[in-house]
């Protein structure tokens, strides 16, 4: 229980934008993980630590984290942490305008989500696939990928998505 109170609150402060707090939150997570032999939460709190390294532009830490994590959550057969170490992967990539690695975790990550039969993970992966061709200008693969992300949201009565995939089809 405290290694999960010390990743929520690295939560707080990463969503507080403190970046300092939420790494040593996290890393005290982590080692507490380790110690207990956790590793549902080692891989957990990696991957947390990752997004950190995203959101200060550090995609090589970020990867190392998300590739660590993947191979944790590979190892104990965990696949809803396998498709979002797989989407994060892909989440670094594009960041890096490294679009053919981008497609590539993106696509790993729907096919585990479809496997599990994970609709709300499915249509964040192809909303993700979509802003990857807008990106590269393949605007009819965009809205192709758009639309399956839609019609999904719009079979989950999830009005978040269905707002955001409206956007992406308006921008493109």
């Amino acid at each position: 229980g405290i290694s999960a109170s010390l990743g929520n609150i690295g939560i707080v402060y990463m969503e507080q934008g403190d970046y300092p707090k939420a790494y040593d939150y996290y890393f005290k997570a982590l080692k507490l993980g380790e110690e207990l032999g956790n590793k549902n939460k080692i891989a957990i709190q990696l991957g947390n630590i990752g997004i950190v390294y995203m959101e200060q532009g550090d995609y090589p830490k970020a990867l190392d984290s998300y590739f660590k994590a993947l191979r944790i959550d590979e190892e104990l057969g965990d696949k809803n942490g396998i498709a979002a170490d797989l989407g994060s992967i892909g989440n670094a990539y594009k960041n890096q305008n490294d679009y053919p690695k981008a497609l590539e975790y993106y696509f790993k990550a729907l096919k585990v989500s479809e496997d599990m039969e994970n609709k709300s993970h499915i249509a964040a992966w192809l909303g993700n696939i979509g802003n990857v061709y807008n990106n590269q200008g393949d605007y009819s693969e965009a809205l192709d990928y758009y639309f399956k992300a839609l019609k999904i949201g719009e079979e989950l009565g999830d009005k978040n998505r269905i707002a955001i995939q409206l956007g992406n089809i308006g921008v493109v």
